[in-house]
């Protein structure tokens, strides 16, 4: 039995999918900021 995926449902998916992996990036730059020319300086 095969059953049909409508469109609002993948968008719906691919929605929620984009907000989750957002938050994880936002947490993420918290935690450990993008290289910037002055952080770059203070490593070894």
């Amino acid at each position: 039995m095969t059953k049909k995926t409508s469109l609002l449902t993948l968008a719906t998916a691919g929605a929620a999918a984009g907000l989750v992996s957002g938050l994880v990036k936002l947490g993420w730059e918290a935690l450990l900021p993008p290289r910037t020319p002055e952080r770059d300086a203070t490593n070894p």
